[in-house]
């Protein structure tokens, strides 16, 4: 599922909102740094939305080593 998101950039940061959870994109030549606070409602599907956000990473970006 997809959020209904405002999202809006701020030089190499993105700064995203909604009703359900809201965070930062920070890009920079060799890194990407996500936060992102999920409500309360949101906030049992922890596990699975850092999943997604990592599978999602890898598709687009390729595989990196850390993890979040």
């Amino acid at each position: 599922a997809r959020l209904n998101a405002n999202c809006d950039w701020y030089g190499d940061e993105m700064v995203i909102r909604s009703s359900g959870a809201d965070g930062r994109i920070k890009v920079s030549e060799n890194l990407i740094v996500i936060e992102v606070n999920l409500g309360l409602l949101l906030s049992p599907m922890k596990s699975t939305i850092e999943r997604e956000i990592s599978r999602q990473l890898d598709t687009r970006v390729g595989t990196g080593k850390g993890g979040m």
